[in-house]
């Protein structure tokens, strides 16, 4: 069959911004299909940034006899209007993946086009679903509807070795802009999942993949040979949701990788990292690592279920910064029990840490999946989850957007004013500490940042953008 997979936009109008990294999911079942005898080709409308009448006229001149697209719950609003273009052009059967339809698949088929919504991995159930065709029922892991009546079928095991999934068909995809939209300098990085999956059960967190499974370290290094071979890479981004996920495993990884000498990061766990392991990460040319600290409050880590200590946070970012790495802090704001104090405490978390990114506060958003969501159906905080979800593609975690603000769920007792001011606020007082604390560090930035986006815009999209961000910093926003 000629399959086409789309990996659709966050926006209409084509002005989101472009993706970080390559859509793994879709090339990971592209090979799967590749592997059956199947034609497949890759509609990457995020990367393109294509718009609606550039998507319709695409779509037009495609020819397949069906549709696979990937989405988040985030891409909910686009994924109903792209379904309804599809099947204006061809009434071939649409299947969609991701977690988007893992966690919502009713609401997708009873409000869309989409005719089956793939839950959790694909790569197995792909392949016995186009084996299936006409009879569904046969087929685990899925949701499909015929005519008005919807089907769930049982789950899908998990995928025990993960060794067996077959790389993804980067030849789908414009490799080389991907390359070149993320890269820096000499870089030319590209991403690898080295597992699926994470043992912990944060409340706000919403896991595609159950439980835990990692491949095996010569697996992993096989792929990223491949891709220096084939594409001259010399960065790696994990992006796994845990790729430390112990001391014998990170170091086998970091006795395998160091002598491909390429720099790499990945996304820790503040109790999972010290000093030792950190040190080895550095000497096998790791660059950066992500951490999750949420909140400087360790009431509001228990209310998370967090499972780390404040202290955990401090001790981890400054033996990330004292080897030479960098380090990505990710924080949120309002989650239930959120307070003046809470919010203090997450301010002076970064007093006395030498840290200059400049902190953004996420608001607290119910993902499905989550554990937060289900107590918000339960407790009618989200009472339609339709209009929820449209709410979501409004622009999750967006800055201060005014379909942001509208339709952000507040979980304290600050009134919705108060709500969006205490964290301007909050993130104001974090970065005039840090300018403060290093001056010379932040005007550096500025002034490489003002010569990068000169080169990339021209002088008047650039004082336009100036004008904006003093703006924002006027009204005691971080620029």
């Amino acid at each position: 069959m000629r399959v086409l997979l789309i990996q659709p936009s966050h926006t209409f109008d084509g002005g989101s911004r472009a993706p970080e990294c390559i859509p793994l999911g879709l090339t990971y079942i592209g090979k799967v299909l590749q592997n059956g005898g199947h034609e497949v080709e890759i509609l990457d409308i995020w990367l393109h940034q294509y718009n609606r009448e550039q998507t319709i006229e695409k779509i037009k001149k495609l020819d397949y006899d069906m549709v696979g697209i990937s989405a988040l719950s985030t891409q909910y609003s686009y994924v109903r209007w792209l379904s309804d273009t599809l099947k204006k052009y061809n009434n071939g059967p649409i299947f969609l993946g991701g977690a988007l339809p893992t966690f919502s698949a009713e609401v997708v088929l009873k409000n869309t086009k989409v005719d089956i919504c793939i839950i959790g991995e694909g790569e197995v159930t792909i392949k016995e679903m186009m084996d299936n065709i006409g009879k569904l029922d046969n087929v685990e892991g899925i949701f499909f509807k015929e005519g008005n009546e919807i089907f769930k079928n049982p789950s899908r095991p998990p995928i025990k070795n993960l060794d067996e999934v077959e790389f993804p068909a980067w030849d789908l995809i414009d490799v080389e802009k991907y390359i070149t939209l993320n890269s820096i300098g000499n870089k030319r990085k590209m991403q690898v999942v080295s597992g699926r999956g994470c043992p912990y059960n944060c409340r706000f967190c919403s896991k595609t993949f159950k439980g835990y499974r990692c491949r095996s370290v010569k697996n992993i290094i096989d792929e990223i040979k491949t891709l220096i071979d084939r594409y001259g890479i010399n960065h790696i981004d994990f992006l796994d949701e845990l790729v430390v996920i112990s001391k014998k495993r990170i170091f086998e990884l970091c006795d395998a990788i160091e002598p491909l000498n390429i720099q790499w990061s990945c996304q820790g766990r503040v109790n999972l990292v010290n000093y030792e392991i950190l040190k080895r990460m550095k000497k096998a040319n790791c660059v950066s690592v992500g951490y999750g600290v949420e909140s400087g409050s360790q009431k509001i880590l228990d209310n998370m279920n967090k499972q780390i200590r404040v202290k955990q946070s401090k001790e981890a970012i400054i033996n990330t910064l004292n080897l030479g790495m960098t380090t990505a802090v990710q924080m949120m704001y309002g989650y239930p029990g959120e307070t003046l104090e809470t919010l203090d405490e997450t301010v002076h978390f970064f007093d006395d840490l030498p840290y200059t990114g400049v902190a953004f506060l996420s608001p607290t958003t119910p993902i499905p999946g989550s554990p937060l969501y289900d107590e918000c159906l339960k407790n009618g905080m989200i009472k339609d989850e339709v209009k929820y979800l449209e709410s979501l593609s409004a622009g999750y975690l967006a800055l201060y957007t005014k379909a942001v603000m509208k339709n952000t769920i507040n979980f304290t007792s600050f009134s919705d004013e108060d709500y969006w001011r205490l964290k301007k606020d909050a993130e104001w007082r974090i970065f005039k500490h840090q300018f403060r604390r290093f001056p010379f560090y932040f005007l550096r930035r500025y002034w490489l940042k003002t010569i990068k986006y000169y080169k990339r815009w021209g002088i008047k999209k650039l004082f336009h953008r100036v004008y904006m961000a003093l703006k924002r910093f006027a009204s005691g926003r971080p620029a």
